[in-house]
């Protein structure tokens, strides 16, 4: 059972930014419902949802993922991506 965005936003986007739990590219792909490579494709094409990084670890918040799927949304086929 998977929890509203809406809800999940809400919880979210009350805590400043240090009370963020950062996900790993492993959890952030969990949470979209796709592969940890097509994330790291989507850095490297730029295209992808927001992210942070310390060194050699990818973060990402899930706030950041939320408007990512957010700024997808289409209502007609017709819409430029």
């Amino acid at each position: 059972m998977s929890i509203p965005l809406h809800a999940i936003a809400a919880t979210v986007s009350s805590h400043p930014l240090e009370e963020q739990r950062l996900l790993s590219t492993a959890e952030a792909a969990k949470f979209l419902n796709r592969a940890e490579n097509t994330l790291r494709i989507a850095r490297i094409r730029g295209n992808g949802p927001a992210y942070r990084k310390f060194g050699r670890t990818v973060r990402y918040t899930i706030e950041d993922l939320i408007a990512y799927v957010e700024q997808s949304k289409r209502t007609s086929t017709s819409q430029a991506a």
